[in-house]
């Protein structure tokens, strides 16, 4: 089982990684999750941002099932090659000028 952010997710499905997998013949397959608790079936770019996203199951298998691998384990790989970090925060708004400037000193962005 997989915890991640709806953003995290989304940000998955649309890096080279997903690219990968497509250009190699290999595909997800059983792949199970809910967003904040409820099972979701739903479009990947329709989940939000600050959802809870679990991910039950799932794998990674090359065209001929030979070499399959655990959707987490292929997740995890991903999230460390990545260079940036995801975040949804919540802060009280009369703190969100600090917020943003602390951002943009750390060369992030907002979304």
């Amino acid at each position: 089982m997989l915890k991640c952010s709806g953003a995290e997710y989304k940000a998955f499905y649309s890096s080279d990684w997903d690219g990968l997998l497509n250009s190699t013949g290999c595909y997800c397959d059983t792949e199970e999750l809910t967003c904040d608790g409820e099972e979701y079936e739903g479009e990947v770019e329709d989940l939000p941002d600050g959802a809870k996203v679990t991910i039950h199951n799932g794998v990674v298998c090359d065209e001929d099932c030979k070499d399959v691998i655990s959707f987490e384990a292929f997740f995890k790989r991903w999230k460390k090659s990545c260079n940036t970090l995801i975040m949804v925060i919540e802060i009280p708004k009369e703190y969100e000028d600090y917020m943003k400037s602390q951002i943009a000193i750390c060369k992030g962005k907002i979304k």
